[in-house]
């Protein structure tokens, strides 16, 4: 048995992140519950799978990055074939 705890994110609350990489629908959950003003804004959001993907969409956030893919197994591979397109760009 195990039980998923809520960790207490709000000295975070400050700090801008770029990504932000989720692996389950109950991470977002969790940063709705403690940070309930969030908004996207500018940032990319990873996400590994399904729930998590839906979770992100439902929340009226947008899929940047997903893993969990054939092409992106891993959070990992997902962020590396992000960062090599985006650096083609530049």
């Amino acid at each position: 048995m195990y039980r998923t705890v809520n960790t207490d994110l709000s000295e975070l609350k400050a700090i801008k992140y770029d990504i932000i990489a989720f692996f389950s629908a109950l991470e977002i959950k969790s940063m709705f519950e403690q940070f309930p003003d969030f908004k996207q804004e500018d940032r990319r959001i990873c996400v590994f799978g399904k729930a998590a993907h839906k979770a992100v969409t439902d929340s009226g956030m947008t899929v940047n990055i997903q893993a969990g893919t054939p092409e992106a197994p891993s959070i990992a591979v997902a962020l590396e074939n992000y960062l090599k397109i985006s650096n083609e760009r530049a």
